[in-house]
């Protein structure tokens, strides 16, 4: 969803906050990073309060040992993610989920290739021009979502995780290396769409 559009609902979007998050919203001092601020946190507390069926300042955010955020009594899971203008919120009954957006800039004149593993590597140098352009965006978008799911974040090198036989521009059901070749179950999803690169991720068991 674009944020821009709830700018005119100042008023209701701080009425969703909690008391702490109205408190730091007053303290931010550029206008830009305030309305950000608001944005992001009214409309996920919105979004999931209208799946619990629960005024939005009612959830309980709070954070597990590997900082993630869950909804305190609540069998939910959520993530978010937000690029530029647009937020991206994922939320799952009995999963484990991790979602992640990018805007595309194609201004990079070094592509970090770090984040490959070696199989990925491979493909990446075997690929065409424009085929390394969405092949790169794609694999950093969807080991964002795994590592969100797992909790793991920036705590897992990216280049122990191998998507290389991944290609999903439709929801799929996948076995995923991970950390020290152990496989993990997923479903998973990743697509470019007007500029923007965008992922999900849905552990099984």
């Amino acid at each position: 969803m674009k944020l821009d559009y709830f700018i005119p609902f100042r008023e209701l979007l701080i009425s969703f906050l909690a008391a702490d998050e109205r408190e730091k919203y007053k303290n931010f001092n550029r206008e830009l990073s305030k309305n950000l601020y608001l944005l992001r946190k009214a409309i996920t507390r919105k979004v999931i309060s209208d799946y619990l069926n629960l005024p939005p300042n009612d959830l309980q955010i709070r954070y597990d040992h590997k900082n993630k955020p869950y909804i305190y009594g609540k069998q939910i899971n959520y993530n978010i993610s937000h690029s530029s203008s647009y937020l991206m919120i994922g939320i799952s009954k009995d999963k484990q989920i991790g979602v992640d957006i990018q805007k595309i800039d194609d201004r990079k004149k070094e592509i970090p290739i770090s984040i490959f593993s070696k199989q990925e590597l491979e493909k990446y140098d075997s690929s065409q021009c424009s085929g390394k352009r969405e092949f790169f965006w794609k694999t950093w978008a969807l080991k964002e979502a795994i590592t969100k799911a797992t909790g793991d974040g920036m705590t897992t090198n990216f280049c122990d995780i191998d998507a290389s036989t991944l290609d999903v521009n439709q929801e799929e059901t996948v076995e995923l290396q991970y950390s020290n070749k152990v496989y993990i179950s997923a479903i998973v999803f990743v697509k470019i769409e007007n500029d923007y690169v965008y992922s999900y991720v849905l552990l099984n068991g």
